[in-house]
């Protein structure tokens, strides 16, 4: 049974309320004080759940047959040293699985490093579909050497995906398209340059989100390729500062977002209320 996109905030809610419960993932304490209490669908298409850890809720969605166009997954990295890729690896490779169940697509952050060591160890009759380098000129450092200047994300697509590269074309190169005159297909390019928020860069956008928060446009940039041209819907249970969200609503697409912190969530939440369109 396929669920009409307006009644599908409702049943994210009362899903995330359910998985909530079973695995115990809200403490009660913490629901009380300072937890997200009430899931609120904050702008049109946009759905904000309690607290829940990633596995459980995308385990739940599975029981309950709920699938999305796309999950996007940006865990914490861990250090990058030896010790931490292996730690990303063996979270990150139990997030991709799960992802696996509700999706075709699966969008995954993280050191270029550590995302080194989940290449074939993603489910069966699934592919890697593009390597997304995000490029950025104004990293600090602190050392001698070589600087960091980029992080990555992996594109992985079942065998039933169908990804969207018309989202890149031009005007020009949709008239064609649609007459079948476009005799080359041209793709976007994987590697996206952006300044990383920090100090006067994308000022605007920066929420004061201390754990990597990305810019819009590097977010747009990967969900354009697994949602359809209108509509579509974006999973992120690793929500953060909720860009997931903004970047999804700007390409007139839903998102249900959520996180294990309730600290995000509230981040999160004002955000999107600040950024409602009036």
């Amino acid at each position: 049974m396929r669920i009409p996109e307006t009644l599908r905030p409702e049943v994210d809610r009362l899903l995330a309320v359910h998985a909530a419960k079973r695995t115990g993932a809200v403490p009660a304490k913490a629901e009380r004080k300072d937890a997200v209490t009430a899931p609120e669908h904050l702008i049109e298409g946009i759905t904000v759940l309690p607290p829940i850890d990633a596995i459980a809720l995308m385990e739940n969605y599975r029981r309950n047959h709920r699938r999305f166009d796309v999950v996007h997954l940006d865990p914490v990295y861990e250090s990058n040293d030896a010790a931490g890729r292996q730690r990303f690896a063996r979270k990150t490779i139990e997030l991709i699985h799960a992802a696996a169940k509700i999706s075709d697509h699966i969008l995954c952050w993280g050191f270029p490093a550590s995302l080194g060591l989940l290449v074939d160890r993603w489910p069966r009759n699934w592919r890697m579909e593009g390597w997304v380098t995000w490029h950025f000129q104004n990293a600090p450092t602190r050392a001698r050497g070589w600087r960091a200047a980029q992080n990555a994300c992996l594109h992985l697509v079942s065998e039933n995906a169908k990804i969207h590269p018309e989202n890149f074309y031009s005007d020009s190169q949709l008239d064609l398209a649609e007459s079948g005159r476009l005799a080359f297909k041209p793709g976007p390019p994987n590697v996206v340059v952006s300044p990383m928020i920090s100090g006067f860069a994308l000022r605007s956008e920066s929420v004061g989100f201390r754990g990597g928060q990305k810019p819009v446009a590097v977010i747009e940039h990967v969900l354009k390729m697994c949602l359809p041209t209108s509509g579509g819907h974006a999973l992120d249970p690793t929500c953060g500062a909720g860009t997931t969200g903004i970047a999804a609503r700007n390409l007139n697409a839903y998102a249900t977002l959520s996180d294990r912190s309730t600290a995000a969530l509230r981040t999160t939440q004002k955000r999107l209320l600040q950024s409602a369109p009036t």
